[in-house]
């Protein structure tokens, strides 16, 4: 009984780490960039916001562009994120602005 918990124990880690073959995801070549910008009155939210809606933007985008099986942020390659503080045309209020870059892979592979 003790030698067939080892056995299966041991097939059952090699199953586990066993690497994965063909699996890579099709990515397209050249990376989308989507910018959004956040003039929330609370400042602490305003780099939440504009974050959340630049990668809203890039997933719509590349949904439209190459389909919904590439419209998720998650399993995009080279994914760079960058904020930065802008001013409004208001003249003392300051806006976060980012922006999203990255390159589109099938999630269903």
């Amino acid at each position: 009984m003790k030698s067939l918990c080892i056995l299966l124990v041991s097939v059952a880690v090699s199953i586990i780490t066993l690497p994965v073959t063909g699996a890579s995801a099709m990515c397209i070549k050249k990376p989308l960039v989507t910018t959004a910008v956040s003039a929330a009155l609370i400042r602490s939210r305003q780099k939440v916001r504009a974050k959340r809606r630049a990668e809203r933007r890039w997933n719509r985008e590349v949904s439209r562009r190459y389909g919904d099986a590439f419209a998720s942020a998650g399993f995009a390659k080279n994914r760079r994120m960058r904020c930065k503080q802008i001013p409004t045309s208001h003249g003392s209020k300051i806006a976060m602005r980012c922006t999203l870059s990255a390159r589109p892979c099938d999630s269903r592979r």
